[in-house]
C-alpha cells in the first residue's frame, strides 16, 4: 500500500516537472524566434541608415563643390551631427 500511493506522489512530482520542461521549451523557442526577428530588423535599420549617411556624405561633398543656398539650408541640421 505504501509503495502504491509513494509511486502516485512521485508519479504527480514527475508529471509536473515535465509540464514545466515543456513549457520552458515552448518559451526559449518562441523568444529565440522573436529575438531573431529583431535581429534581422535591426540589420535592415542598420543598412538604411548606413545608405543615408552616405547619401548625406555625397550630398555635403557635392555641396562644397557646387555651393546651392537651399541644399546649405537643407543640409545644416545634418552636419552638426557629424
Amino acid at each position: 500500500m505504501k509503495s502504491d500511493s509513494l509511486n502516485t506522489v512521485l508519479n504527480i512530482v514527475l508529471a509536473v516537472f515535465v509540464l514545466l520542461a515543456v513549457s520552458c521549451a515552448y518559451l526559449t523557442l518562441s523568444r529565440t524566434a522573436k529575438v531573431r526577428t529583431l535581429n534581422q530588423a535591426a540589420g535592415q535599420a542598420q543598412s538604411l541608415l548606413m545608405k543615408t549617411q552616405t547619401l548625406l556624405n555625397e550630398l555635403n561633398t557635392y555641396n562644397q563643390h557646387s555651393p546651392n543656398p537651399e541644399l546649405t539650408r537643407l543640409l545644416q541640421p545634418y552636419s552638426a551631427k557629424q
